[in-house]
């Protein structure tokens, strides 16, 4: 009967602490999820940034060549007027 009332005692005890060890981590997973959720947003700005940039990249890369066919094309007029 002894040896039944103190595994029941340590039952009682690791229910205790299990139950207490519940209520450390579930704020603990809730802050984590929180954490989480900003990170993502975060990522998806970067990304957003990213693609923002590579169009304005290939904007640029556009205007770049049109301005050097157009320089092309003046300097090969300023040469036929030269001659």
């Amino acid at each position: 009967a002894e040896r039944v009332r103190e595994l029941a005692e340590l039952t009682k005890s690791t229910v205790e602490d299990g139950k207490k060890q519940s209520k450390d981590v579930v704020p603990a997973m809730e802050n984590l999820s929180s954490e989480t959720d900003v990170f993502l947003e975060n990522i998806n700005k970067v990304n957003e940034a990213i693609v923002t940039l590579a169009a304005n990249s290939e904007e640029i890369a556009a205007k770049t060549a049109e301005i050097e066919a157009l320089i092309a094309k003046i300097t090969e007029q300023m040469q036929q007027m030269v001659n």
